[in-house]
């Protein structure tokens, strides 16, 4: 763990004091945020190219995760009732939303007993990435 703190440190240290251009290659989406620019790939092409802020600025707002057992259940309630189309990743519909804590007493209200966790928060790169493919880094990194 120490050398990736000493690594990102010389890095650093050789871009800012050379000018040079230093391209790395993560999965780790904590080192990611460390980049000035950042390309995101899915399967050899390029899918987005910025800086971690403005890429997640894409987002729009939270991002509101809501984890059930009965995924198309609460899907359904979430496009009949609030035109909302959600994006499944496993057993988690993701919506993206302004002002996403406002939103949530709403939907407990609309889907009672079928949600068993909710969270909101401000866009991660993982949000970010999940966005762009449809699906979470880890699946991207399974074999075709």
């Amino acid at each position: 763990m120490f050398w990736r703190i000493d690594m990102w440190r010389n890095l650093k240290r050789i871009n800012q004091e050379s000018g040079v251009t230093v391209l790395v290659t993560t999965h780790l989406m904590e080192e990611a945020e460390r980049c000035t620019r950042l390309a995101i790939m899915r399967r050899g092409q390029l899918v987005a190219c910025d800086s971690p802020a403005n890429l997640k600025d894409r987002i729009g707002g939270d991002v509101v995760t809501v984890r059930t057992d009965r995924p198309a259940e609460v899907r359904a309630i979430l496009r009949d009732r609030f035109g909302i189309e959600p994006q499944q990743v496993d057993q988690e519909l993701r919506i993206e939303r302004s002002r996403g804590h406002e939103f949530v007493p709403q939907l407990i209200e609309a889907a009672p007993k079928l949600i068993d966790a909710i969270s909101v928060g401000k866009p991660t790169l993982e949000d970010v990435f999940i966005d762009l493919t449809g699906s979470r880094l880890a699946e991207e990194l399974q074999p075709v």
